[in-house]
């Protein structure tokens, strides 16, 4: 077989590679959900420990990805789609909980009887300016640097994962073309 032979039969290829696994939307949006909360509880849990949350984004990415992978059966475009949207969702939820957490320890530290809810809703009155009444306020620059950040390493994380899943096919088209081969 010469190469144009095996130029035209890789798109011929491509469906075979992807009949390989049957791709189950429904519970791959499940797993990559249960991936994102479990990104968001190390997200917490690494800024409740006053790490940065570089690991933790990348962690949230991979966990998301993988999730949608191993319930959905492969992670296809639409696999990605999905987990791209809830990583767009899950990095802002994980940082607005985990300063309504500090804003309740403060608060609680200041004297103020305040509930987690209210801790939550008071992040963007807080943010930049003071407010009377209560004794603290958050930094607006060091606010909106660390979601950037936290967007930053989610990113990262997911062209990890994008590049095995790319390396994969790559490997599976090949093996198809040797097979072709023979």
């Amino acid at each position: 077989m010469d190469r144009t032979e095996l130029k035209q039969e890789i798109p011929q290829a491509e469906p075979a590679v992807k009949a390989q696994k049957p791709e189950n939307v429904l519970l791959g949006t499940l797993g990559a959900v249960l991936g994102a909360v479990i990104g968001i509880v190390c997200i917490l849990l690494f800024r409740q420990m006053g790490f940065v949350a570089a690991l933790s984004g990348a962690v949230l990415a991979i966990c998301t990805m993988k999730g949608y992978s191993l319930l959905g059966g492969k992670l296809s475009l639409k696999g990605m789609l999905i987990s791209a949207g809830l990583m767009l969702i899950a990095p802002y939820i994980a940082y607005q909980l985990s300063w309504a957490f500090v804003i309740l320890e403060r608060a609680q530290c200041e004297g103020m009887n305040w509930n987690f809810f209210q801790s939550l809703l008071a992040i963007y009155r807080l943010t930049g300016s003071e407010v009377e009444g209560i004794p603290f306020y958050i930094e607006s620059a060091g606010y909106w640097v660390g979601l950037v950040q936290l967007y930053l390493f989610t990113v990262f994380g997911a062209f990890g994962i994008l590049f095995d899943e790319r390396n994969k096919l790559l490997k599976a088209k090949a093996k198809l073309l040797e097979e072709a081969e023979e």
